[in-house]
């Protein structure tokens, strides 16, 4: 069946022959674009939930220290799955002159509401005084199978 002798008897005027194909190479790469929108969506609508938590108060982000944890997240997470402790992540937060209090959590992903749940349980945000800035930061990673990790960052320094 290598010669097109062999195989044409089968085809007629009524069915034509396969053509060589002209398609382009296919690649098999990893895009996560969509996760990268469902993080960006998911940090959106958990910080309007928390400001909606706190709508009589005055709330301030600090966005410079929430991106330098975030970046940590990030590489805190890649040693957790590998089981390696690496420390080198920590040296682009030790010049932050800053006391952070707060913790960072590891979730699976399941709803909002059980993200938002754990936000409230911290009371992070139930405090009045108006000289505190919050941290908050949000990392999703993705496993085999769909299935979704969430680091989120929770936390507030003094001004």
């Amino acid at each position: 069946f290598t010669r097109k002798s062999d195989w044409r008897c089968v085809f007629n005027s009524q069915v034509s022959a396969p053509m060589n194909s002209i398609q382009k190479k296919l690649e098999y790469r990893y895009r996560n674009n969509d996760m990268q929108d469902l993080q960006f969506q998911l940090e959106k609508k958990l910080k309007r939930r928390i400001l909606k938590l706190r709508k009589a108060k005055k709330t301030v982000w600090n966005h410079h220290i929430s991106n330098q944890l975030k970046n940590y997240m990030t590489n805190l997470e890649k040693s957790y799955t590998l089981n390696k402790i690496d420390l080198s992540h920590i040296t682009g937060i030790e010049h932050v002159h800053t006391v952070v209090y707060g913790y960072i959590v590891n979730l699976p992903y399941n709803n909002v509401t059980s993200i938002m749940d754990v936000i409230k349980a911290s009371q992070v945000f139930n405090a009045d005084e108006s000289d505190k800035e919050y941290l908050f930061g949000l990392q999703l990673c993705l496993y085999p199978n769909q299935v979704l990790a969430v680091w989120i960052l929770v936390g507030f320094t003094m001004r």
